[in-house]
């Protein structure tokens, strides 16, 4: 029976060791909830991810339902240990191979002519399948609590802003789900970089790039990769090869607007009272705008502390991928931002926040994050 038959409520386990055996004694639990069916939320170096057994045509299905994710979205397979890739897989090049020794575990996807074990609801019908061994203890501990691989898309619901704490897993999700697993904060902030591999036409193997995330191309090229961007018509068929290749995804609460520096080297914000969300290409120009940052939720958090811990967090991701984004909106009275406000509260001018601005969703308890586009990248 799964968790949600025996109680309604949302169970949420609090981890407190990254010690291996103080570890499988906390998720013991944890890992017995996801072998019978459940959705378990649990933290990854990248972000949180909603997590069921691979093997379990239902329990995935329940994953899609919670998420509202459409059947063409295939899902990335975790495993706790390369050693068990055969698992779900049948094939695993020596490309592939070399990819796993230098970077897993880590935040990186490798996809692979997947085993009949999978069920299709997890590959989209496809004969691949992404898998990754995820750096984040806990994730591993629990997936070797559970003793089955685990199919784990961000949780969230989707096209939304992936979380990167357990709380905002409960303020998107609620009671969708059966229990979190509180590993703490995030580290990476954004999702795994996903790679397949096709013949290099020298005998080799070279790397399709279908997602930028968590490892870098260069770092890719510096390994001694050879690297290309998908095809055009990479997206062509009725199921993508790899999460996050739809046109809108991992989108903020707010419009979105892309901006340049004026004369003073400012930067040149949009002329409106309403919440945006801006990126730029430095982070520290962003934050030196004549503006507050404001993470917009639909409910006041718990405390201005908690509030400015999440903003704190998303900078530190935003800075990793060389951009910045921050809500701001107009008239402002404040030079620096110092944290987030709610909607509802007041800024120096005395004017009240609001978590909405024309056709943008509202937030659900978190800042609006997205991750920055990158410049295309020419097929060799």
């Amino acid at each position: 029976m799964s968790p949600d038959h025996q109680q309604p409520s949302v169970r949420r386990v609090a981890v407190d060791s990254v010690e291996p055996d103080a570890l499988a004694a906390q998720l013991r639990e944890a890992g017995a909830w996801l072998r019978d069916g459940g959705l378990v939320a649990f933290p990854t170096e990248t972000v949180y991810g909603l997590g069921a057994n691979a093997l379990d045509e239902a329990a995935v299905c329940r994953v899609f339902r919670a998420k509202a994710r459409p059947s063409f979205n295939p899902l990335i397979v975790h495993l706790d240990r390369p050693e068990r890739v055969g698992e779900v897989a049948r094939e695993f090049s020596e490309t592939a191979q070399r990819l796993a020794e230098r970077f897993w575990p880590g935040p990186l996807t490798i996809v692979l002519p997947r085993r009949d074990v999978v069920p299709d609801v997890v590959t989209g019908g496809l004969d691949t399948v992404g898998v990754r061994v995820p750096a984040h203890p806990v994730a591993r501990a629990l997936i070797a609590a559970a003793d089955v691989p685990l199919a784990a898309p961000s949780a969230n619901p989707f096209t939304q802003v992936s979380p990167t704490t357990a709380q905002h897993v409960l303020d998107q999700l609620g009671d969708r789900i059966d229990a979190v697993v509180d590993g703490g904060p995030t580290t990476v902030g954004i999702e795994s970089t996903v790679v397949a591999l096709e013949p290099d036409g020298a005998g080799g193997e070279r790397l399709v790039l279908l997602r930028h995330g968590g490892v870098a191309r260069s770092q890719l090229e510096a390994a001694g990769f050879c690297v290309v961007e998908a095809s055009a018509d990479e997206d062509d068929g009725p199921a993508r090869r790899a999460p996050g290749r739809i046109e809108r995804h991992y989108a903020p609460c707010v419009p979105l607007v892309a901006v340049g520096r004026g004369a003073d080297g400012a930067l040149a914000l949009p002329e409106t009272d309403e919440a945006f969300a801006v990126v730029a290409r430095s982070p520290r120009a962003a934050l030196r705008t004549r503006g507050t940052v404001t993470c917009c939720p639909s409910t006041r958090p718990a405390s201005p502390e908690s509030s400015t811990r999440r903003c704190t967090g998303w900078r530190r991701a935003a800075v990793r991928w060389r951009s910045s984004s921050a809500c701001l909106r107009r008239p402002i009275g404040a030079r620096s931002p110092t944290g987030c406000s709610a909607p509802g509260s007041r800024t120096s001018s005395g004017t009240t926040r609001s978590g909405r601005a024309g056709r943008s969703r509202t937030c659900r308890g978190r800042c609006p994050r997205r991750r920055s586009a990158r410049p295309g990248c020419r097929r060799r």
